[in-house]
């Protein structure tokens, strides 16, 4: 039979143990925590790098569209007014 004492130092190198084992999984948690921010900054700098080159491509666009429209619309009237 355990006396009083032994069965004190066993839980307290069992306390120990637990309280390491905490402070690894507290470290991981941690670590994981600053991979999860640093993944959604690095995703979200990527979702605005691509917002920006798609603005970038309308704006570049949208010039050459109205262009277009306009060409064609000046054609329509000149064959209107020919048929007239």
């Amino acid at each position: 039979m355990n006396t009083p004492s032994e069965i004190e130092e066993y839980y307290k190198a069992r306390e120990q143990q637990l309280l390491e084992k905490l402070h690894q999984q507290e470290t991981a948690l941690a670590a994981a925590e600053q991979t999860l921010k640093q993944l959604t900054e690095n995703q979200k700098t990527l979702m605005d790098e691509t917002t920006e080159k798609r603005a970038a491509r309308e704006r570049a666009f949208n010039p050459l569209l109205l262009q277009s429209l306009t060409d064609i619309q000046a054609a329509l009237k000149e064959e209107l007014q020919q048929h007239n």
